[in-house]
Parts: structure tokens; sequence; C-alpha cells
């Protein structure tokens, strides 16, 4: 999930994003507001816009049961000359498409 998140993000692409999370309407976002559902996180996403380069570094991986794991780790986005640092919790759930995105909750630094 976070190869296919970065990589779409560094290329522009709102749709291959929205690949890494999982197609649900319990699917989750919190940043600056909380946004419920995959068609309305990527509907942000598509408004917002996914710019600059986005680099992650997993510091930990919990993993909850056979088909769900707690991840924490750190970002950092750089737009033009200005960079952006902060850290993420995800919850990421097993589908049938692989490893998905439940839950993402990032904090700016």
């Amino acid at each position: 999930a976070f190869e296919t998140w970065e990589t779409a993000w560094n290329y522009g692409s709102v749709e291959g994003y929205c690949q890494a999370y999982l197609e649900s309407s319990r699917t989750r976002y919190v940043g600056n507001e909380t946004i419920l559902g995959h068609d309305t996180i990527c509907q942000h996403f598509r408004e917002r816009g996914v710019k600059g380069s986005l680099s992650s570094n997993l510091v930990d991986i919990n993993v909850i049961t056979p088909d769900s794991a707690l991840v924490y780790g750190e970002y950092r986005l750089v737009v033009e000359q200005e960079t952006f640092q902060g850290v993420f919790t995800v919850m990421l759930e097993r589908s049938d498409k692989g490893w998905k995105i439940l839950a993402d909750h990032s904090s700016a630094r």
C-alpha cells in the first residue's frame, strides 16, 4: 500500500493514490478534517490535488490480526521550495486486492 501511495503521489496521480485506500464506506482520512468513505476521500484529493515529492519512513508496524495492521510513520512532502513534515498512523486491512488503508491519520509537525 505504501509503495503505491508514494509513487502515485510523486507522479501526480490522484487515482493511483486512491488505490492505496480500501474501497469502502468505512475508510477514513483524518488530517485538518475527518473524511469518511473511499469515494469522498478521493474527491477530496481530486479537489486538493497531489503535488510535490512525498516520502515516508515507517517507524513501527504492529500486526493486530492476520488481516489487519497498525503502522506508525513519518512523512516529508516537498512542494516547490517548501517542506512539510509530520507523522501518521495508518490502519491497514487485507482485502482481496491486497493490503489497503482503512484509516489514515496524519498530523503536521
